[in-house]
């Protein structure tokens, strides 16, 4: 399975993604990635990346630059959904968003 997903292009496998969610009632959220992975994570200042695969922050520290990448598509997906009014969404900068409490599941 690996092979057919590394071996289609990304039109194709956006168009297969979107596609399958439509049929899912799914919505797709398209996300511009572009220095993601230069923003920290945590304050959302700007950093530095020295090498291919690490992030550095002046005041946090060094951290996995793919993971700061994705943490920040993802916040960028959480403020878009806010600014269209999905309900129960809120975008992880500023006002935190409300704690939910799940209750332990008994066996």
């Amino acid at each position: 399975m690996n092979r057919i997903v590394n071996a289609m292009p990304f039109n194709r496998l956006s168009t297969f993604i979107e596609y399958k969610a439509a049929w899912a009632g799914v919505p797709v959220i398209k996300v511009d990635e572009a220095y993601t992975s230069r923003e920290c994570r945590i304050c959302h200042q700007d950093g530095r990346r020295p090498s291919q695969g690490r992030f550095v922050c002046t005041s946090c520290g060094e951290y996995n630059a793919d993971l700061t990448g994705a943490v920040d598509i993802g916040n960028r997906a959480c403020a878009y959904m806010a600014i269209a009014g999905a309900p129960g969404i809120a975008p992880l900068r500023g006002t935190p968003s409300p704690q939910v409490e799940y209750d332990a599941v008994s066996s």
